[in-house]
């Protein structure tokens, strides 16, 4: 799994729990220590333009 670093700066993540009317909050901390997911920046910031070829 690969996760972007930016997710780091919040204090609890929220996600789809396998169903599309139920989600789970985590603590990010917990998250990291179970998730074992590779930092990757995956997103870019709003100060960077988007372009497409």
């Amino acid at each position: 799994m690969v996760a972007d670093p930016s997710l780091l700066e919040r204090p609890e993540l929220y996600f789809n729990a396998g169903r599309l009317d139920r989600s789970v909050a985590l603590a990010t901390d917990d998250y990291v220590r179970l998730a074992a997911s590779r930092l990757a920046p995956i997103t870019a910031s709003q100060e960077t333009p988007i372009t497409t070829n």
